[in-house]
């Protein structure tokens, strides 16, 4: 018989458990690789041995890093030596001639100070001339020495050809590395979910990329877009998944679009830490508002007509000659809302009292003869 029901708008999204924030292992490219450890799906902790590096080939590029910072070493240093050379010379060049104009200025000032009957006026101006041809020639020096244009720029040029700097930066990653017997190890705990590289090969970039642990993974489910008006972001959520159980008070992170359906949409939660494992699978409840509802049959009373239009049937009484009888009687009925087990119909359409077929061991039509086994 009909119920009265309270319906709870819940929505069902089965997906998976993913990585949520996943970092890649970052090492000098080109390194020769004698073992890799694990293999994706690996857990690993903090310490664990990840790759093991060709050690004579660690040490071979290091000592060639050694041997080109010595290069550039005595490069540098050459250069700069010529530089201050260069720069003394001119330093002397304005002391002599700075030493010539003294003296020149020395001669001509003694030469003045004698009396006008001793003075040769032809000494005097040649005297005068030997100054202002020294002067002449300290200023050029000076100009000369502060002119260090084409100095700087050569050093410079020497400077930006070497890579000492580059060098140094690559031997502070090598070293620890071969400190540590050219073992890489984990400082995280977590799952491998992609490997860069294989036993005897050599490095590129990243070695491998991890999921972290620490942060925790999310679970992605998929609801029908039809169904978007009843999620939303920010949304409280309970969870079933199978290595944890049920898990409550979740909340809906992200709704986007599923990038294979057009139909779907991919519905995120963050997980606690420690909680699921990758690739587990489950299913997220997301229940909205609920509403009372005063007429309400089984589910598996529905059956679908014509227009997928729905209809049940009822068990009606007939007179016949071979006295009463109970009929099956189709009723069209419009449905307001269904959760797992019931669904509520339009009221007014049966009475409170009416006998719904849920089942039977035969199938039954419209005007069949029925006879009843069970009620509830």
């Amino acid at each position: 018989k009909p119920k009265t029901k309270t319906i709870v708008d819940e929505v069902k999204a089965q997906g998976r458990v993913v990585k949520n924030r996943e970092e890649k292992i970052s090492i000098v490219e080109g390194l020769k690789v004698d073992y890799v450890n694990v293999s994706i799906g690996s857990n690993i902790k903090v310490g664990d041995t990840l790759v093991e590096l060709d050690v004579t080939d660690l040490e071979a590029k290091i000592n060639e890093i050694k041997e080109n910072i010595s290069k550039d070493q005595k490069t540098l240093s050459r250069a700069t030596e010529d530089y201050n050379r260069a720069i003394a010379a001119k330093k002397q060049s304005v002391q002599a001639a700075l030493n010539e104009m003294n003296t020149a200025k020395h001669a001509l000032d003694n030469y003045s100070n004698l009396s006008d009957e001793e003075k040769d006026p032809a000494m005097e101006e040649s005297l005068y001339a030997d100054y202002q041809s020294k002067k002449s020639m300290y200023d050029q020096a000076v100009k000369e020495s502060n002119d260090t244009v084409d100095l700087d720029r050569t050093l410079q040029d020497t400077k930006d050809s070497l890579q000492i700097d580059e060098y140094n930066k690559e031997l502070a990653k090598l070293q620890p590395l071969l400190d540590a017997s050219g073992k890489i190890v984990s400082d995280k705990e977590g799952i491998v979910t992609s490997i860069f590289v294989e036993s005897g090969g050599t490095t590129a970039e990243a070695i491998m990329s991890i999921a972290d642990k620490n942060t925790g993974y999310k679970f992605v489910g998929q609801v029908e877009k039809s169904n978007r008006t009843l999620v939303k972001q920010g949304q409280s959520v309970s969870l079933n998944l199978g290595s944890a159980g049920t898990v409550e008070n979740l909340t809906i992170e992200a709704i986007s679009k599923n990038e294979e359906s057009a139909d779907l949409l991919d519905v995120t939660v963050l997980l606690p830490v420690g909680v699921g494992e990758i690739d587990d699978s489950g299913e997220i409840i997301i229940s909205s508002k609920a509403k009372k509802y005063g007429t309400c049959v089984p589910i598996a009373a529905l059956r679908q007509g014509d227009n997928n239009n729905y209809y049940i049937l009822v068990v009606s009484e007939k007179e016949t000659v071979l006295g009463e009888e109970l009929i099956a009687k189709k009723i069209d009925v419009k449905v307001e809302k269904k959760d797992g087990e019931f669904a509520a119909i339009s009221d007014g359409v049966i009475g409170r009292s009416e006998k719904v077929i849920v089942d039977s061991n035969k199938t039954v039509e419209d005007g069949d003869r029925v006879r009843l086994e069970n009620e509830w």
